[in-house]
């Protein structure tokens, strides 16, 4: 057990209490639970989460404490996010730590309590309103300025901000604590299979995620009518259509008859699924929130050793081509990525040399062990007795 996580109280040892809350993610999404909190709870804290759940329950040592299943955003906001903090509160927690922008209300109200209090920010908001097709375009811009100018006063009051990426980092640094805690995988979990050589058969590419217009998959599956005769290449597609109208729209694209589609799969079945792939592809549009973005799949498909095709966005570059991993495209531009599969088809070595890069890359800087540190190192920080007495 961390002596970070240790208090003395009354003569004797109890770990500090730490609440996650969350009125929009599942109970176990991947960074709330599963890297988050259980990095936090293997640490020693006694770790709580409210989140959207029917039922309560214990899972790997975390308390799951259920506000009612998921719903749409009137009902959430009138009932649910009550209910999260009324939890949250009984909880008598040290340190609360929440996950979703529309909680930092309630942020400031723990803060007024006398908590200890960490907004995690998984999104640039202002920028990815930018980006928003369904707002229109005269109102972006004025929505963006409100919803930064409000994330940031609330952010002004709390303990810290972490960040889930360094681009979102920079508008909270001059008011608050930051901490860039990035969205890369585990080591133990994504492993890279063995892979002497690269079979020169079929050529599976793998999508994993939600699927909408600004995920470019429509150029990719009009890339694959363009491949050459001959080349026998298959796009394994898992995830859900957002909105539904999309799948239907991109069913009809000539190239999705080279698309096995399997619909949305649990995050425990991803490592399997790369290692049955030869090609991670993730063609993001250049959206404002794209540009900059860091995608969790785009680390999982280097974690588990497959090459990579990608953007050509400046960030993506650097990561890709930089460490020698993959091909950086026109993401607009069928053509363009139809060039770049029918390159990784005909060229097996090469392919098998990218995959090593990319496993190399991720063993040395990209990995979740090396973020755990610095959220733990926050941690020590907020719970260390200032006065003799534990966290306020």
């Amino acid at each position: 057990m961390s002596a970070a996580a240790d208090e003395e109280t009354g003569g004797s040892v109890r770990r500090a209490k730490v609440c996650m809350l969350t009125s929009v993610h599942t109970p176990f999404d991947t960074r709330v639970f599963e890297k988050e909190a259980k990095t936090i709870a293997a640490a020693g804290f006694d770790v709580s989460l409210v989140a959207p759940a029917e039922t309560d329950e214990v899972r790997d040592g975390i308390r799951i404490l259920g506000v009612g299943p998921p719903r749409r955003r009137l009902a959430r906001l009138a009932l649910t996010l009550p209910r999260v903090l009324a939890r949250a509160v009984a909880v008598g927690a040290d340190v609360y730590h929440f996950h979703d922008p529309e909680l930092l209300p309630w942020g400031v109200v723990l803060k007024c309590l006398g908590k200890r209090v960490v907004y995690d920010a998984h999104e640039d908001l202002p920028r990815d309103l930018m980006g928003r097709r369904g707002i229109p375009a005269w109102l972006r811009r004025p929505a963006a300025r409100l919803i930064d100018a409000m994330e940031r006063a609330c952010a002004r009051s709390l303990d810290a901000v972490v960040a889930a990426r360094e681009d979102i980092a920079p508008r909270f640094r001059a008011i608050c604590r930051t901490e860039v805690v990035s969205n890369y995988p585990r080591l133990a979990v994504f492993r890279a299979p063995e892979r002497k050589s690269a079979h020169s058969g079929q050529l599976r590419l793998i999508y994993i995620g939600l699927m909408s217009e600004d995920r470019g998959l429509a150029e990719v599956v009009r890339a694959l009518a363009l491949i050459e005769p001959g080349i026998d290449v298959e796009l394994l597609l898992y995830g859900t259509f957002s909105p539904a109208t999309f799948g239907e729209r991109l069913k009809a694209l000539p190239g999705f008859e080279r698309v096995r589609y399997g619909g949305w799969v649990e995050h425990r079945l991803i490592p399997r699924l790369l290692a049955e792939a030869d090609v991670g592809i993730v063609c993001f549009l250049p959206d404002p929130n794209n540009v900059n973005a860091g995608p969790t799949k785009l680390f999982e498909y280097l974690g588990a050793g497959l090459p990579v095709i990608a953007s050509n966005f400046p960030l993506w570059r650097d990561t890709i081509e930089g460490n020698g991993c993959g091909i950086c495209v026109d993401p607009h531009n069928p053509r363009d990525i139809a060039d770049a599969i029918q390159r990784l088809s005909k060229d097996p070595a090469a392919r098998l040399q990218m995959g090593n890069l990319a496993r190399r890359a991720v063993e040395r800087r990209y990995n979740w062990e090396a973020q755990a540190q610095c959220l733990l190192d926050l941690y020590a920080s907020l719970t260390a007795r200032t006065d003799g007495h534990g966290p306020s």
